[in-house]
């Protein structure tokens, strides 16, 4: 049943992508932002566990010379951890490019499973595929979010929970408490939107049987206990640790959550990463935020087929779509963020379940992005548009109007081009490659994902280094070290700290100080000439 449904979204991929794919070989699928910090947390899973044997959690190659852990990094361990294999045989950016073609096609079958377990309807099921996985979502993460391009585990979460609740046994339990591990490895994100989905599945289905203890009945209780061991067990301590780490040294860097709220509009107007912006951009530039995050409609069509839905809701009712709307309708009042926006505009007074939220759950203040649980309703929507298709193909005028409504939801959800890096070696870099012998590099000029990407060809520890979240105490030994380099005290970067090679902007190449290497609009400082330091502080 799966191999129609495979082959069908890699045709759509490779369509609504063209040319992309003919660049598989030769350039990353992804911008030259977020996108090489993605690829750096590939290579950094593989470079730690298969190079230096040890775990990924945490670094010294960045902030460099005191470290920095990586809990709290977009580092998507799951894809690091297949890239032990991928990487043997392709180059970085290949394996890059793999998991972004990996993530659209199982993403779209796993939820062409789910909605045909609820619908049972063919066709449906293949139009929910696409709808949750070649969603303007999905696209526009594709820019360069990797961990939230990693979809594909939510919908075979949602599945094996339901399944879970409608015959309860052991196995079923064990799969789902692994289905949560696949969706944790790559995103904490859709991890703590997965807890909120069982909760609102089970609630839904102990209002509908009116008992409340439903999970610990006998017949259930014993899944129930696999379940949660199970769970603790395999996402427990990566879970624990992050926020173990959290409260002993709080992180920073967590988005402004009013900027990245879902606007009332946004899930019917066309968004920024549309293939037809420029008809809609009075509204889209008018959300704070960025096009990345704000790109999260679904369409005249979809709202059409949720009408249509829930007005013959009686004739499916065997198909729990009331479980389906629940789960769009609490997703959809959390993406909202605290306050309500209309048009760009908050609209005073109206305060939301996201605060309140916010406050049963404080760990959450950690991300700051209610927008992005927008996957959640589009996951909702594509099981209902296979409940409403299956319904609608029983007559003959059904079949027409469900063909024009999947006509409309294809042009709504036109992506614009997934951006293809070919990432250039700055000059100065090129220099520093031929270098030979240990050292680490302090780098004031180029952006931090650029750095990360050169840190894959030159394997050197680096001062500073663009993660997710940095830990407080790390934040501040930056700042001094970044007055170290400012005021020019190069025996203390060498001798103290290990340096051996910094690079500033050329304005600064005058100064009294190491020999210099010119290149371009860079410099390179060679901090080991003429370096003479005492023994015991002899760098290593």
């Amino acid at each position: 049943m799966g191999l129609v449904p495979t082959v069908l979204y890699f045709v759509c991929f490779a369509v609504l992508t063209y040319p992309l794919l003919g660049k598989f070989w030769t350039h990353l699928f992804a911008d030259e932002g977020d996108g090489l910090q993605t690829a750096w947390g590939i290579w950094w899973v593989d470079y730690a566990i298969h190079t230096l044997h040890r775990s990924p959690w945490s670094t010294r190659l960045l902030h460099y010379p005191y470290g920095v852990s990586l809990l709290a990094q977009t580092m998507q361990p799951f894809h690091g951890l297949v890239g032990l294999v991928l990487l043997r045989c392709l180059t970085l950016a290949q394996t890059y490019n793999t998991f972004v073609v990996f993530a659209f096609v199982v993403g779209g079958l796993n939820a062409f499973l789910l909605a045909h377990h609820v619908s049972r309807s063919y066709i449906g099921s293949l139009v929910a595929g696409y709808v949750f996985s070649f969603s303007q979502f999905h696209f526009a993460h594709a820019e360069g979010h990797m961990q939230m391009v990693a979809l594909e585990w939510l919908p075979l979460f949602a599945l094996l929970w339901l399944r879970l609740l409608e015959a309860p046994s052991v196995r079923r339990a064990l799969g789902a408490a692994f289905a949560l591990l696949l969706v944790l490895l790559c995103d904490y994100y859709y991890f703590f939107y997965c807890i909120v989905f069982g909760v609102v599945t089970t609630a839904v289905e102990s209002v509908r049987a009116r008992d409340a203890l439903l999970l610990l009945r006998p017949g259930r209780r014993a899944a129930t206990m696999t379940f949660i061991v199970g769970a603790i067990a395999l996402t427990g301590p990566l879970v624990f640790a992050l926020l173990l780490s959290n409260r002993a040294d709080p992180l920073l860097g967590a988005h402004d959550v009013p900027d990245y709220s879902l606007d009332l509009l946004a899930l019917v107007i066309p968004g920024g990463h549309w293939r037809f912006a420029a008809l809609t951009e009075t509204y889209w530039s008018r959300l704070p935020g960025n096009i990345h995050e704000s790109s999260v409609h679904v369409g005249v069509s979809s709202v059409a087929i949720l009408i249509y839905a829930w007005w013959h809701r009686r004739r499916v009712a065997a198909l729990r779509l009331g479980v389906w709307f629940a789960v769009l309708v609490v997703f959809a009042l959390l993406a909202l963020g605290p306050v309500l926006h209309v048009w760009g505009r908050v609209v005073p007074g109206a305060l939301l379940p996201y605060a309140l939220l916010e406050r049963v759950v404080p760990p959450l203040q950690l991300s700051g992005v209610p927008l992005r649980m927008v996957v959640m309703v589009t996951l909702a929507v594509a099981v209902i548009w296979a409940i409403a298709l299956r319904r609608l193909g029983e007559t003959r005028r059904g079949q027409i109007v469900g063909g024009l409504l999947v006509l409309v939801m294809v042009l709504e959800s036109l992506p614009r081009p997934i951006p293809a890096s070919a990432v250039k070696i700055p000059s100065v870099y090129g220099v520093l490659l031929d270098e030979n012998g240990p050292g680490a590099v302090a780098d004031v000029v180029t952006d931090g994902a650029h750095q990360l990407w050169m840190q894959t060809l030159h394997h050197r520890p680096m001062a500073f280094g663009y993660v997710s979240r940095v830990p407080q105490s790390v934040a501040v030994k930056e700042a001094a070290l970044r007055r170290t380099i400012a005021e020019g005290r190069w025996d203390e970067l060498y001798c103290h700290d290990g340096f051996r090679w910094v690079i500033l902007a050329p304005a600064v190449t005058g100064r009294p100080g190491p020999p210099v290497v010119a290149v371009a609009d860079r410099a390179l400082y060679d901090l080991a000439a003429g370096r003479h330091c005492p023994p015991q502080v002899r760098p290593q």
